[in-house]
């Protein structure tokens, strides 16, 4: 991919996003809002008007019953576990081999849990699996010591843990290279009515050798239906969206490219996480440094978001950033001013950054 070519595609991606809003229905949400669990924003309560992504009418397919779950296992003894590869809260991840096929796979263990979130995270990666650049389910078996299931995927040679490890080489032709494969994921993604809810480097594999890549863990992705409340502890906090941070539980896909925006601003500025706050009114405060109050409000307002007083009080007043004020040695290759114009209309496409890359 030659630099007119990456240019021309940041350009024409974030128009698309801009065109997107635009052609979405606007629907009128009927629910009446509550109060977060900290007191810490309020929604009115009166019917919120707000523009939704439209449901994608293929999502509903890919859900499985129930009854059919244990009759679609695979056998276990085709796989044996090889290599600890991590743990998370409601799994174990191992590098495995398909006895049959010799083949190196990667065995994902669920921990005991609702089948409900079992069929969904099946139903998901089903939904995915021909997405580009996404670690493709190939089986699911039973764990015959603890008789949950056992998600089978693609194995990939990685040159690096995640992508957090490759930002200290990572070079700016590098950055769009893996920028655009991670977009064409979401898009497909998107696309089927599926949104990750957790984009972050410990959730991207590279292989800096090959350029290959995969969008890995699907654990909390979930599938999009307009007017769903959704649980808003989902994401790290890290590379939570404005309205996430503040429990807003009508979110939509763009939480996925705020969660990327964040992913490559650290990538960009050398500085991960670039939004480091302590908890969700720190992290607030955070992203209203470097964005602005007046940013955030008009943010929050198309959500039908209002802040308490006392959460006003501690996010401050401040006015928007230059994003000149980050650069330094280490990153100045990455802050060309056509870098900047391009990277800030794809992370942000909601704020105001049309005079951003001048620092005003």
């Amino acid at each position: 991919m030659n630099t007119y070519l990456s240019r021309k595609f940041f350009s024409s991606f974030a128009a698309s996003l801009k065109g997107a809003s635009s052609r979405r229905p606007r629907e009128v949400m009927a629910k009446l809002f509550k109060n977060s669990k900290k007191g810490s924003m309020q929604y009115n309560k009166q019917n919120s008007i707000v523009s939704y992504p439209k449901k994608f009418k293929d999502a509903c397919k890919f859900e499985i019953k129930p009854e059919l779950y244990e009759s679609s296992l695979g056998h276990s003894g085709d796989y044996e576990k090889l290599q600890k590869l991590g743990r998370g809260k409601y799994s174990e991840v191992f590098s495995g081999i398909n006895l049959n096929t010799n083949q190196r796979v990667v065995m994902k263990f669920l921990k005991p849990i609702k089948l409900e979130k079992i069929n969904r995270e099946i139903a998901i990666m089903k939904a995915v699996k021909d997405a580009p650049f996404v670690n493709s389910l190939v089986d699911v078996v039973c764990d015959p010591a603890t008789n949950s299931p056992v998600l089978i995927t693609e194995f990939m040679e990685v040159s690096h843990a995640n992508l957090k490890e490759l930002y200290k080489t990572i070079t700016p032709f590098e950055a769009k290279y893996y920028t655009y494969k991670i977009l064409k994921n979401l898009e497909y993604c998107h696309s089927r009515g599926v949104f990750h809810r957790d984009i972050k480097p410990h959730n991207i594999l590279v292989n800096s050798y090959t350029g290959e890549l995969k969008v890995i863990d699907w654990g909390l992705a979930e599938f999009y239906y307009p007017g769903k409340d959704y649980h808003p502890r989902v994401a790290s906090r890290f590379f939570k969206g404005p309205e996430l941070v503040c429990n807003y539980p009508f979110y939509h896909y763009s939480l996925d490219i705020w969660s990327l925006g964040c992913l490559l601003s650290g990538i960009v500025f050398k500085r991960e996480p670039f939004f480091k706050g302590k908890d969700n009114d720190d992290q607030l405060q955070k992203i209203t440094k470097v964005l602005g109050t007046q940013a955030l409000d008009d943010y929050l307002s198309r959500y039908n978001i209002t802040l308490t007083a006392e959460i006003d009080k501690i996010i401050g007043n401040y006015s928007k950033k230059p994003w000149e004020k980050f650069i330094n040695q280490k990153n100045e290759k990455f802050t060309t001013e056509a870098a900047l114009g391009n990277f800030l209309c794809l992370i942000w496409p909601r704020f105001d950054f049309k005079d951003a890359s001048h620092g005003s």
